[in-house]
């Protein structure tokens, strides 16, 4: 039933039914629709036993979807058995019996992508298919007074549920009731991108509930809160006045990975968990910051930490709780509770529940560590090759609350100051775990009551400083070769008569680690400088430095006395105003010390650098020696964005019969596998002009023709 003007254009070659035109006051669907329907005009839709078996899209427009009045209570408004897909902007209100969790069923893919905008109330969605956010905005609210209610319910086995970008907001208020939730032990949810919020109303509500696996990678922003200002949804039935008990934020029946991204939880109630697995926790990277009234981070098996920032502060129990344990190799890992009562076990920063019957261990090889524990919580020693200071029954609180403690340890021969304020401590005696980076026995705690005026990591008052030696200790004793210049800003090696500092000019916050920076030399660039000073002419004599005087590894692009030389210097951590030397002019060969690593982190780097045209080897930089085979077509070119280039083809003819010209990666087998062991995921980074307007090009491929499976440029 169509009402109100309007136009409908039936396109049976294809089998879609598209609605498009002028709004309209209502439109009915109460049958079953065998073509796929794509409406693309703004109204409301009235759906009543509606089933379609070839799916179903809402695309451009602003529209109301809503289940008839009348609709007999137990029944479906929507059944789709092919993908139920939102574009556009829309609004679900299917408002049903709460007890009825099939208010709209899709046994195909349930995606919310582009610019879509969908806002449902008391909707009760299930997917028997995947469920997707790829761009625009999805708010859910379910509220309810008669039991759980799901926002989202995916129901069968081996699905996915993905959030890739847009946003994905929530509030939540029956109680155990959840936004999303994925039923099945097969099933698994990412969360790869995307802004997503929550508000947790109802006892014992979650906002991701999920009976399979969890990871969170890419640079998504999660935020879940409970109603603890007092805050009401607009509902009077959940405006409470303090904070709903027993919340699981985030909860996982198998294993949870957190690889990027930022996840902030602040759940207060009795009983309320942060993030929660029945199995595992691994976290690698991202920032997480955790507030609960019970366990912040909370598993039945391991809990790994490896990467990342991770603050959780508990207000009643454990604040990272593993039934299994707990192993720290990297990162940065502040625990606290702040219970003011011991119970029977005690509050831990760190507990793994180590009993007789079931030993556990707390493990640190490595990363940024405070713990600190309630009353009535002894630790016992860490595992673990990192030096731990474990202090138990501290009692002189005041010494220790609100203060800045500073560590020092030594990393690669390099000594860094960590300083981190610690909570206000409103216990009878509490103990605690200290661990840095390097941190020897019996090292010594200073404490003030002033933070340090540089080194902010902007992460709960952590504070890092690098020690720098005064340059009247002289040489660096274990390298004799050493001797500071004359200015004593930097080393120069022995019998080199030249050097050549430079200062990186780098305007972004976050530092490089062994990143590969390229040097342009030419006649006076920089200042002074001339080939004439070299002792070889190729540049043998050439050594770089990093500002602790460490010889670093470089590689000359190219060599052009001239000219412009091409010279790539692997500088060990990339910041703002960053430093390295450059030191030649020698009768020693300074190629004999550092040339090699360079790209000991790719798995190939052509420069692309072969001055012949047609078929040549395109060498290989890195140490896997994956050289590559250019075309016969193909033409050396003497200018590129960095150095000489290749062009692919500028002639007719080619390899094979889609006239298709490439640089081939050789067709050994050995070679081809660690290309093919990267996986389907990598980056592949390099300049390329295209010429004309080619109707096609491929940059980067596998070729897949008869015998032919090698990579290709």
């Amino acid at each position: 039933v169509f009402a109100g003007e309007g136009k409908v254009n039936l396109f049976a070659a294809d089998e879609t039914t598209v609605i498009q035109g002028d709004p309209v006051e209502a439109t009915v669907y109460d049958g079953t629709y065998d073509e796929e329907v794509v409406i693309n005009r703004s109204g409301e839709y009235v759906f009543s036993n509606a089933v379609f078996n070839a799916g179903i899209k809402f695309g451009d427009g602003n529209y109301i979807v809503k289940r008839q009045k009348g609709c007999v209570s137990s029944a479906t408004a929507i059944t789709c058995a092919g993908n139920i897909t939102f574009t556009g902007k829309g609004e679900l209100d299917l408002t049903g019996p709460m007890t009825v969790n099939n208010l709209i069923v899709s046994n195909g893919t349930f995606a919310v992508t582009g610019s879509a905008e969908l806002d449902t109330t008391n909707t009760l969605v299930t997917v028997n298919g995947n469920f997707l956010v790829d761009g625009g905005a999805v708010t859910i609210d379910t509220f309810s007074s008669e039991g759980t209610v799901y926002g989202i319910f995916l129901a069968s086995k081996n699905m996915t549920a993905e959030i890739r970008s847009g946003s994905f907001a929530a509030e939540v208020g029956g109680a155990k009731s959840s936004a999303l939730r994925v039923n099945k032990g097969s099933s698994a949810t990412a969360i790869t991108g995307g802004e997503l919020t929550a508000k947790l109303y109802g006892e014992s509500s979650r906002f991701i509930d999920v009976d399979g696996t969890l990871a969170v990678t890419g640079s998504p922003s999660i935020r879940i809160t409970d109603n603890s200002a007092g805050e009401s949804s607009g509902i009077s039935l959940f405006a409470a006045p303090s904070p709903a008990a027993n919340l699981r934020a985030i909860k996982a029946a198998k294993a949870v990975t957190i690889e990027g991204g930022s996840i902030s939880v602040s759940v207060t109630g009795d009983g309320s968990e942060a993030i929660s697995s029945e199995s595992s926790i691994a976290i690698s990277g991202g920032t997480v910051d955790l507030l609960a009234g019970d366990d912040c981070l909370s598993a039945q098996g391991n809990i790994d930490i490896s990467g990342g920032k991770v603050y959780a502060n508990s207000t009643g129990n454990d604040a990272i709780d593993a039934n299994g344990n707990i192993t720290i190799n990297g990162g940065l890992v502040l625990a606290y509770t702040t219970a003011t009562e011991a119970d029977d076990n005690g509050s831990y920063g760190l507990d793994v529940n180590d009993t007789e019957a079931t030993p556990h261990t707390i493990t640190v090889n490595g990363g940024t560590l405070v713990a600190l524990s309630g009353p009535g919580a002894t630790y016992a020693e860490p595992e673990g090759t990192q030096t731990v200071i474990c202090t138990n029954n501290i009692t002189a609180v005041s010494e220790f609350s609100n203060k800045y403690i500073t560590l020092t340890g030594t990393e690669e021969s390099v000594t860094y100051t960590t300083t981190i304020r610690l909570p206000a401590i409103d216990t009878d005696d509490f103990s605690m775990l200290l661990s840095v980076p390097g941190l020897v026995q019996d090292a010594e705690v200073a404490f003030s009551d002033t933070a340090p005026e540089t080194g902010a990591i902007n992460f709960h008052d952590v504070y890092r400083n690098e020690v720098v030696p005064p340059a009247a200790e002289g040489p660096v004793a274990e390298d004799p070769n050493v001797v500071w210049n004359s200015d004593g800003e930097m080393f120069v090696y022995e019998n080199f008569g030249r050097a050549v500092k430079f200062t990186v000019n780098y305007e972004t916050t976050e530092p490089l680690t062994n990143f590969p920076v390229l040097v342009k030399l030419a006649a006076n660039s920089p200042a002074g400088f001339t080939y004439a000073d070299f002792y070889n002419d190729a540049g043998a004599d050439l050594v770089f430095v990093d500002d602790a005087g460490k010889v670093i590894p470089h590689e000359i692009d190219t060599w052009n006395r001239n000219g412009t030389s091409l010279v790539w210097v692997k500088v060990p951590v990339v910041t703002n105003q960053a430093t390295f030397a450059m030191c030649y002019r020698s009768a020693n060969d300074g190629s004999k010390l550092a040339t090699d690593g360079v790209w000991n982190d790719y798995t190939g780097v052509w420069h692309l650098g072969e001055t012949g045209d047609g078929v040549q080897t395109v060498l290989d930089s890195t140490a896997n020696d994956l050289d590559m085979v250019s075309h016969a077509n193909s033409l050396a070119e003497v200018s590129g964005a960095v150095g000489a280039a290749r062009r692919i083809s500028t002639k007719t003819g080619a390899s094979d019969a889609n006239g298709r010209v490439f640089i081939d990666l050789s067709q050994d087998a050995a070679k081809k596998a660690k290309v093919d062991d990267l996986g389907t995921s990598f980056v592949a980074s390099f300049w390329a002009k295209l010429s004309g307007d080619p109707a096609w090009a491929y940059l980067i491929g596998r070729k897949a023709t008869d015998n032919d499976l090698s990579w290709a440029m």
